[in-house]
Parts: C-alpha cells; sequence; structure tokens
C-alpha cells in the first residue's frame, strides 16, 4: 500500500516525511485500528531500518490521533 500510495516509487526516495503522511492517510482514510497502525509503522520502520539500511527517527514518523 505504501508503494502504490507515492506511484511505486522507490522508497530510497522518500522520506520521513512521506512515511508520516502515509501513516495519516491510514488514520483518516482506512479506519485502523491502533493495533493496525502500529503494526503498519513497525513494517514501514523495518523496511527502512533492516532493508534499506536508512533507519528512521522513530519519534518523527508516529501520527497524531485525528
Amino acid at each position: 500500500q505504501y508503494l502504490a500510495y507515492y506511484d511505486l516509487r522507490s522508497p530510497r526516495y522518500l522520506s520521513e516525511s512521506n512515511v508520516k503522511e502515509f501513516l495519516r492517510y491510514l488514520v483518516k482514510n482506512m479506519s485502523l485500528s491502533r493495533a493496525r497502525l502500529n503494526q503498519a509503522r513497525e513494517a514501514l520502520l523495518f523496511l527502512y531500518e533492516k532493508v534499506l539500511k536508512k533507519p528512521l527517527k522513530r519519534t518523527e514518523i508516529v501520527p497524531k490521533d485525528s
């Protein structure tokens, strides 16, 4: 979903603000539970930290509740 949201752009070229924007989108448009939102957030953290070796600041990507 993350890649589709950004028209299949490589996550290497997407920033923390893009991750944060996507998580806000999930909160507003997908009506996810807090557990599902945390799962999505942790998956993105894993992608950037372990796969891309480009760690994100955890505090920067926590979306505010809407």
